[in-house]
């Protein structure tokens, strides 16, 4: 399993990069389309990390695109990084999180983000994210004891003090490699996203 996937990685990259030397229709600078990290980040050099919040309605919109880059490139790795931004129940919708990471309900990500932004239905309080996960067929008391738990509670702590110390302000905001930090106000689209990691693969 670790060879195949050390394979598909390398198939991802060689993809990336030949699509990099091969046409860019897009010239990138650095300052305008992305900034090079001071202090680099732990992340495999195929890995794109985004710092989003189920509150966030750009990370909202830019769900879809993210899915379909992961889908088209065969083993780029997506780490989610879930920031208590997004106003006052954004710390609810960050247990959320943990708890689709610990039970293993990441199917029902984009079902979260409906909820969140389609319904207006945000999580006002712990009770109402126990709630959520008993409405999937997990017992209520399972849950309020994974929520308690000591690994939801590192999780939060370690995924704060990754928001603290890489200076995240705002979200989305996208790393790849751990050390290129993404302007995506600067890029028109998926296509653009796609071209401009290819570059910036080019660069290693």
């Amino acid at each position: 399993m670790a060879f195949t996937t050390k394979i598909l990685r390398v198939l991802g990259c060689l993809m990336l990069l030949s699509y990099g030397a091969a046409a860019h229709s897009q010239v990138f600078v650095e300052g305008q389309h992305y900034s090079v990290l001071k202090s680099p980040i732990k992340a495999e050099s195929y890995e794109l990390t985004e710092f989003f919040s189920f509150s966030c309605p750009g990370c909202y919109a830019i769900e879809p695109s993210l899915e379909r880059l992961v889908e088209n490139k065969p083993g780029l790795t997506l780490r989610r990084v879930h920031a208590p931004f997004g106003g006052r129940n954004a710390k609810h919708a960050q247990k959320a999180f943990v708890l689709m990471v610990l039970l293993g309900e990441e199917r029902n990500k984009q079902v979260i983000f409906d909820r969140i932004h389609l319904k207006r239905d945000s999580f006002d309080s712990d009770l109402e994210v126990v709630r959520y996960f008993k409405e999937l067929g997990y017992a209520e008391s399972d849950v309020a004891s994974s929520l308690r738990s000591f690994s939801a509670d590192a999780m939060i702590r370690k995924m704060n003090k990754e928001v603290i110390n890489n200076q995240i302000t705002s979200v989305p905001t996208l790393i790849w490699a751990g050390k290129y930090q993404i302007n995506l106000q600067a890029l028109a689209g998926q296509s653009a996203l796609t071209e401009l990691l290819g570059y910036l693969s080019s660069l290693d």
